[in-house]
């Protein structure tokens, strides 16, 4: 008795990218929702330092609603030192590379400042 033989499929291209597109935005729902989650601070902000996303990490970190601080300068959350951080740290991303895990001072919302440690990473794919 032979073993039947595997039965071919006509190719079906569409279905493919249909499925492979339900599962990349699966995996970015996903992703979203570990980063809203996380409890550490994270900000999304254009190249000209306005802010485009935040975390409810962040809302709890700095006293800020996202509503407060979406389309501000990222500026409000600087001392007024650490300008020159700061330039440093935009020319490093704007060469497609990270600032990762330094020491320094944020500001909150009502004007304390708090120590932190900071990465800073270009979201490459946006540029693309």
């Amino acid at each position: 008795m032979s073993s039947p033989s595997p039965r071919l499929l006509p190719s079906q291209p569409h279905l493919l990218e249909k499925r492979a597109s339900r599962k990349n935005g699966e995996a970015a729902q996903c992703l979203g929702a570990i980063v809203e989650s996380s409890e550490d601070a994270i900000i999304g902000e254009s190249l000209d330092d306005i802010i485009t996303s935040l975390n409810a990490g962040a809302e709890r970190m700095f006293g800020y609603t996202r509503e407060e601080v979406i389309g501000r300068s990222i500026s409000i959350l600087h001392s007024e030192v650490d300008s020159e951080e700061r330039g440093a740290i935009l020319e490093l991303i704007q060469q497609g590379r990270s600032a990762k895990h330094f020491e320094t001072k944020r500001q909150r919302k009502y004007g304390t400042h708090i120590d932190v440690s900071v990465s800073v990473s270009p979201v490459l794919a946006a540029w693309r």
